[in-house]
């Protein structure tokens, strides 16, 4: 079984960072994806079966919340970890909600 990953982050050295960081196939990851703004991101989900998309929440172009509800409308499955350094309740009550 195959499981790929996709890495958001409008900071690209991060992205670059946590992709080449981590190893991937140990935690049983095929392939891994990267997107610098959530247009890209898409663009790539739209493409490729994502399993898991590891998203900060505040991007210039867009948040985090906004590319997993587009996933979510899409009726695609998947799972999504989102980051932040931001003490926003109201981040945390959404990212459930969706």
């Amino acid at each position: 079984m195959e499981i790929n990953i996709l890495i958001v982050d409008d900071d690209e050295i991060l992205v670059n960072k946590i992709s080449d960081s981590v190893d991937w196939k140990s935690l049983g990851i095929t392939m891994t994806f990267t997107a610098n703004n959530i247009r890209q991101a898409e663009s790539i989900i739209e493409e490729y079966d994502i399993d898991i998309v590891l998203s900060d929440i505040e991007m210039p172009q867009g948040s985090g919340l906004d590319l997993l509800e587009w996933f979510r409308e899409q009726n695609m499955e998947g799972e999504f970890l989102l980051l932040t350094c931001h003490e926003r309740f109201d981040y945390a009550t959404t990212a459930v909600r969706l």
